[in-house]
């Protein structure tokens, strides 16, 4: 059995099931994706990860699931919609001949920076290799070729973000690197509403550049973090529109959902009053 991932029309994740039959074959007829979007197929070491799916798409997936280097090196995707997903299928076939097992979190800044940019190249250039010419059957690719540029940012941005996380560095010298290696998706502000097609911009980059700004003001300020209507004062400054009300709920829900009792639950429903009235209030 498979799990499959979607989103409704409201953005809620939903999950599927898939069976295998003796063969390993799987078939799924589904009237659930209504929008394009990206999903991944998952079970235990199986996982067919950064598939694009929309209303309309037949796509048709092979491949060797004994393991997942193998999966990558044998995947193919045919049928309407595979024109998108052969940008995901060149990319995990030329990482796994690769075998680069570099891990990018443990890099010091002079190492970080020109392994982004060997990512981001690559990236560029096989982008440009799958969408270069105009689809033949596909109507959603431009709308995938613009998401998938996205998220490739919004990793490049989340990994620079997360080294600043995990290292000690001043004020000053987080605020150079990451003025000097913003992607340039951001480099004219954090929060475009048109930016929440990419799972990786909500997931990775909205959390860690809140992180971001909240280590500055500790370091300029270490008790301002502290005072009342920080945080919303914070995510008011740094976010707006449906970036913001997305923002304000995932941060909500995320409170609520670590109550691990009545009485927590209560308290933390009191404590987000402030931020649920904000999420309809763009004020």
């Amino acid at each position: 059995m498979l799990k499959i991932f979607f989103e409704d029309a409201n953005g809620k994740l939903l999950m599927d099931t898939i069976r295998l039959n003796d063969s390993g074959e799987f078939y799924l007829k589904t009237y659930k994706i209504v929008k394009p979007q990206r999903t991944s197929i998952q079970q235990n070491n199986t996982q067919i990860n950064r598939i694009y799916v929309a209303p309309g798409y037949d796509l048709h997936i092979t491949g060797d699931a004994i393991n997942y280097v193998n999966l990558s090196k044998t995947k193919k995707i045919t049928g309407i919609g595979a024109e998108t997903n052969q940008y995901r299928v060149k990319l995990d076939s030329i990482l796994v001949a690769r075998n680069d097992k570099t891990a990018w979190y443990e890099l010091k800044t002079d190492e970080l920076i020109p392994f982004l940019k060997k990512s981001k190249t690559l990236e560029d250039s096989l982008l440009n290799v799958v969408f270069n010419k105009p689809a033949k059957q596909d109507q959603y690719f431009n709308t995938f070729k613009k998401m998938i540029d996205l998220d490739n940012q919004s990793l490049n941005f989340y990994m620079l973000l997360q080294h600043l996380d995990l290292s000690k560095y001043n004020a000053a010298q987080m605020r150079e690197l990451v003025s000097k290696n913003t992607p340039s998706a951001f480099s004219k502000g954090i929060s475009h509403d048109e930016y929440l097609v990419s799972e990786d911009y909500k997931s990775w980059v909205l959390p860690l550049y809140y992180a971001y700004e909240q280590r500055l003001d500790l370091l300029r300020d270490s008790a301002s973090v502290k005072q009342p209507g920080y945080t919303l004062g914070k995510i008011k400054q740094l976010f707006t529109g449906k970036v913001r009300d997305y923002y304000l709920n995932r941060y909500v829900e995320k409170r609520i959902g670590s109550a691990n009792s009545l009485e927590k639950l209560n308290i933390a429903q009191k404590e987000m009053r402030v931020f649920i009235d904000a999420i309809s209030n763009p004020a």
